[in-house]
């Protein structure tokens, strides 16, 4: 397998840089420059009904955002003057020009593993009675999974997948047996036929109550793969066919 945890960190990272937008003010903690930044974001315009909406995806928004700072290497971070500037989208000069030369340098090393990733997914997928493009996974919720008899259930948000004589090779959250999972997606989901059997690896991402972002494995091999008739699966967004 090509993609792991660190893969997703990476290429979570390598786009970081983008719209990020240089100014002196970002050069020292500027309480006055991060108050109108804060106030363009509100957007006081707005109807009085959206506010506690828009409110809420911001919060949320601000979150993710501050989990990928804390990935970024403490060279970079040590150079921030006001992570909220940041995050704003404003740096300075020397910490655009830093950002934007280690997202270059991470994009180029994810691509390489992604397209080799790839390759080893449509192979295995066409062993598959059916095809679900495993590769448009990313960013699907992910609801629950659970054994039935001698099958592996996976529901997701757009239905629900069936791993038949399944085995969990691998499982990082444990208790996971019929649960709910909440606030919890796919970052990357990879397929591999070997032995005349599937292995399927997703990678979870999963956002805790605070604005720790969690990247964990589950791993399972079985005989075939199999999604409700009634999901989206095997649509492949942008085929011809």
């Amino acid at each position: 397998m090509y993609l792991t945890k660190e893969y997703c960190k990476k290429a979570r990272l390598s786009h970081f840089d983008e719209d990020l937008k240089c100014d002196k003010r970002a050069e020292k903690f500027d309480e006055e420059f991060y108050k109108e930044l804060s106030q363009k974001e509100r957007k006081e315009d707005l109807n009085e009904v959206l506010r506690p909406v828009l409110k809420r995806i911001d919060k949320e928004r601000y979150q993710k955002g501050l989990g990928v700072i804390r990935m970024l290497p403490q060279s970079i971070k040590s150079e921030v003057a006001d992570t909220r500037v940041l995050l704003l989208g404003y740096a300075s000069e020397q910490v655009v020009k830093k950002l934007k030369g280690y997202c270059k340098e991470l994009r180029a090393e994810c691509k390489s593993l992604l397209e080799k990733a790839s390759e080893e997914t449509q192979k295995a997928e066409k062993h598959l009675k059916k095809p679900l493009h495993i590769e448009q996974f990313s960013g699907m919720g992910l609801n629950s999974f659970y054994k039935r008899d001698k099958d592996l259930i996976i529901e997701l948000d757009i239905g629900v997948l069936e791993i038949k004589n399944a085995e969990v090779l691998k499982c990082e959250n444990k208790g996971y047996e019929k649960s709910w999972l909440k606030n919890s997606e796919i970052a990357k989901a990879e397929l591999l036929f070997k032995d005349g059997k599937f292995i399927l690896e997703i990678i979870i991402e999963s956002q805790e109550k605070s604005i720790t972002m969690e990247y964990w494995y589950l791993t399972v091999v079985g005989e075939d793969i199999i999604a409700d008739p009634e999901s989206d699966f095997g649509v492949c967004m942008g085929c011809n066919d």
